[in-house]
C-alpha cells in the first residue's frame, strides 16, 4: 500500500510540475546563449557523426557538456527548431527530476509525506523557472536528472552492496558530469547522505561502516570530478570566460560570495525581484567600490556561526549538518570566487544546492509535524505553501515568454543592468526599432564603456546615414580593442563610401587579418579589387577569392550589396553571363532608389564591359 501510495505521490509530483511550468510552451528562444547553444550549425544540422565528435571535442560556448549538446541535437532532430518542443522536453526533466528526489528521499527518510513536500518545494519553486524556460540551460534540468537518479541508485547500493550497483552509481555519475560539471561536488553529497539519511558512519566499534571504506569507495567518483574540473577550466578559459583578477580582485570576489549564500537562501523564501542576469557591484557601482562592508563582514561572521553550530548537530541532528554542507558543498563551484561572467548572482545556481537547506528545515520540523493536533494543520499550510510558489512559477514563466519581455522585466526589478540595456538594443536592431536600440545602447555606455556596446551603436549610425558620427564611433570602439573585427570592416566600408579609397584598404585589411574574417570585409574588398580607379589597385582574381570566402562563412546569400559584387567580381573574370544572372537577383532585391543605377550595369555585362 506504502509504494503504491509512494508511486501515486510521484505521478503527481510529475503532473503539477507539468501543469505550473506549462506556459513554456508558448514561449521562443532569447537572444541570450540560444543562438550559440540552439542555433549553431552543429545543433542545428540534428544527430549526426560529425556532432557527436564535436560534442566531445570542442569547447562551444565556454563549456564542455557533451551530453547537453547531443540532447540539443536530438531535440532538433525530433522537432527542428520549434522552441516550443525544446521547452517541453527540459519541463519533463525537470519533473521527472522531482519525481526521483521524492522516490528517494522516501527510499531512505521512509518519511513519506516531508519526502513529497521538499520534492514539491524543489519542483514547484520560482527560482527553477531559470534552469527549465530557458532553453540554454538544458544542461541544469538534464545533469539534475542523472544527479537524483545517482542519489536513488546510491541507496539500493548502499542497503545491498554489489559490483553492478555501483557501477551503475559511476555510469549515472558520469552522464551527468558531461551534461553540466557542478557535479564535481557528487562525491562529497554522497559522503553527507552516508552520514544522513543512510546512517552508514561508524561511530563505534559495533554499527556503520568504517569511514575509511567509505572514503575508499568514493575515489572513482573523485577522479571523474578531477576530469571534469579539468575540462570545464580548459573550455571556460578557451572562451575567455573566466574574469581574471584586473577585471574583479580576489577581495570583491569573497566578498560576493559571502553575501551571496545569504542572498539565496533570502530568495528561496522570498522569490520576488527575479531576473535572468543580476549585475556584480563591483562591475556597476558608481562611487569607488569597498568590497569588506559591513554586510560582507557580517555575512561572513553569520556563516561561520551557521557552520560551527551544523557541526554541532552532528551526533543528535544529523539532518541539520548534512542540509546545510549540502547547501555550501554544491554552491562553491559557482559561489564566484573562480567568477564566470559578470553576475552577481544566479537563479539557476540554486538548482540543486537549496534541496540541502530543504531537507534540514523540513526534516528537523517532521517529529512536530507528525503530532495528531498539527497534522491537519500542517498538510494544509503545505499544500497552501506548494500553491503559492506554483502560482508564482506559472507567472514567472511568461517573463521568459521572448527576449523583449526578459530584459524589460530584467530592467524593472534591477538596478543599472548593462547587459539587459544591450540585448534590448540589439533586440530592437533586428525589429528596426533604431531611436529604441539608440537610447539602450547609450544607458549602456552610461554605465560602463563596452567595445561591442560602441560597435552597434556605430553600426545603427551607419544604417542612418550618419557616415562621420558612425566613423567617430568605430574609433572609439578600435581605440579600446584593436582587433575588432566589426568595428574595422565598418570603418572599410565608410571611408570607402567616402571615397577615400586608400583608408577603406587600410581598415577592410587588417579586418581580413581577423580570424574568422567578417563577410562585409570580404565584399567590400572585393568590389575595390574590381571597381579601384588605380589599375594597380585591381586584382579580379583575389575578389573572387573573398567572394568564395564570403559565400562559406555565410552559407546561403541573396542579398542585394552581395549579388551586386558578385556581378562586378565575375564580370571582371570574364564570366558575363554569370553577372548578368546576379545583377538580375540583385535588382529584384533592390530598393525602387537603386534600381536605376544596377540597371546600368546590367546593360555593361550585357555589352560585356566591366564596371
Amino acid at each position: 500500500m506504502k509504494n503504491r501510495y509512494a508511486w501515486g505521490l510521484a505521478l503527481l509530483l510529475v503532473a503539477a510540475t507539468l501543469a505550473a511550468f506549462g506556459p513554456v510552451l508558448q514561449n521562443g528562444f532569447v537572444s541570450l546563449d540560444d543562438p550559440g547553444y540552439i542555433d549553431n550549425r552543429h545543433v542545428r544540422a540534428g544527430l549526426s557523426w560529425d556532432g557527436l565528435v564535436w560534442a566531445f571535442t570542442e569547447s562551444h560556448s565556454s563549456n564542455w557538456h557533451p551530453l547537453t549538446w547531443l540532447s540539443h541535437m536530438l531535440d532538433v532532430e525530433l522537432f527542428g527548431m520549434n522552441a516550443g518542443a525544446h521547452h517541453f522536453e527540459s519541463v519533463v526533466l525537470h519533473a521527472l527530476s522531482a519525481a526521483v528526489l521524492f522516490l528517494f528521499l522516501r527510499a531512505a527518510t521512509g518519511a513519506l509525506w516531508i519526502s513529497a513536500f521538499v520534492a514539491g518545494f524543489f519542483a514547484l519553486h520560482p527560482l527553477r523557472v531559470e534552469s527549465v524556460a530557458w532553453a540554454s540551460e538544458r544542461k541544469d534540468v538534464l545533469s539534475g536528472l542523472f544527479f537524483f537518479l545517482t542519489l536513488w541508485a546510491y541507496e539500493k547500493y548502499a542497503r545491498a552492496a554489489s559490483a553492478w550497483r555501483y557501477a551503475l552509481v559511476l555510469l549515472l555519475a558520469t552522464l551527468g558530469l558531461l551534461a553540466k560539471p557542478m557535479l564535481v561536488t557528487l562525491p562529497a553529497v554522497l559522503l553527507l547522505v552516508d552520514l544522513w539519511p543512510l546512517r552508514r558512519w561508524r561511530w563505534n566499534s559495533s554499527d556503520g561502516v568504517a569511514l575509511s571504506r567509505l572514503l575508499l569507495e568514493k575515489v572513482p567518483l573523485l577522479l571523474l570530478a578531477l576530469g571534469s574540473c579539468i575540462a570545464t577550466v580548459w573550455a571556460q578559459g578557451a572562451g575567455k570566460a573566466i574574469k581574471d583578477l584586473d577585471a574583479l580582485m580576489l577581495g570583491a570576489r569573497v566578498a560576493n560570495a559571502l553575501e551571496s549564500t545569504w542572498l539565496y537562501l533570502a530568495k528561496t523564501l522570498w522569490p520576488i525581484d527575479l531576473a535572468v542576469f543580476y549585475p556584480h557591484p563591483a562591475l556597476v557601482s558608481v562611487e569607488p567600490y569597498e568590497p569588506w562592508s559591513f554586510s560582507a563582514i557580517a555575512a561572513g561572521a553569520l556563516l561561520v556561526c551557521a557552520t560551527v553550530a551544523a557541526f554541532l548537530c552532528v551526533r543528535r541532528k544529523a539532518w541539520i549538518t548534512v542540509g546545510w554542507l549540502w547547501y555550501l558543498g554544491m554552491l562553491l563551484p559557482v559561489i564566484g570566487i573562480l567568477q564566470v561572467g559578470g553576475q552577481r548572482l544566479a537563479d539557476r545556481y540554486t538548482y540543486l544546492p537549496v534541496i540541502g537547506i530543504s531537507c534540514a528545515i523540513l526534516f528537523e520540523l517532521a517529529p512536530r509535524l507528525r503530532e495528531k493536533r498539527l497534522r491537519l494543520a500542517s498538510g494544509f499550510l503545505g499544500l497552501t505553501i506548494l500553491g503559492v510558489l506554483a502560482t508564482l512559477t506559472w507567472r514567472q514563466t511568461h517573463v521568459w515568454r521572448n527576449t523583449e519581455t526578459l530584459f524589460l522585466h530584467t530592467l524593472s526589478v534591477t538596478e543599472r543592468n548593462y547587459l539587459a540595456h544591450n540585448n534590448l538594443a540589439v533586440e530592437y536592431m533586428k525589429r528596426g526599432r533604431l531611436e529604441e536600440a539608440i537610447e539602450h545602447l547609450q544607458a549602456r555606455l552610461a554605465i560602463s564603456p563596452a567595445t561591442g556596446a560602441y560597435i552597434n551603436l556605430g553600426t545603427i549610425y551607419a544604417q542612418r546615414g550618419q557616415g562621420d558620427r558612425a566613423i567617430e564611433t568605430f574609433e572609439i570602439a578600435l581605440a579600446r580593442r584593436t582587433d575588432q573585427p566589426d568595428a574595422l570592416a565598418n570603418l572599410g566600408a565608410l571611408y570607402h563610401a567616402k571615397g577615400d579609397e586608400q583608408r577603406a584598404r587600410t581598415f577592410l585589411r587588417r579586418a581580413l587579418e581577423t580570424k574568422p574574417p567578417p563577410t562585409l570585409a570580404c565584399e567590400r574588398m572585393a568590389w575595390i579589387l574590381v571597381t579601384s580607379s588605380a589599375p594597380k589597385g585591381r586584382d579580379p582574381a583575389r575578389a573572387a577569392r573573398l567572394m568564395q570566402m564570403y559565400r562559406q562563412r555565410a552559407g546561403g546569400v541573396a542579398d542585394t550589396s552581395f549579388q551586386r559584387t558578385l556581378a562586378a567580381v565575375l564580370a571582371a573574370n570574364g564570366d558575363f553571363e554569370g553577372a548578368r544572372q546576379a545583377i538580375r537577383k540583385a535588382i529584384q532585391s533592390a530598393s525602387p532608389a537603386a534600381k536605376a543605377q544596377l540597371a546600368k550595369e546590367r546593360e555593361l555585362y550585357r555589352a560585356g564591359s566591366t564596371l
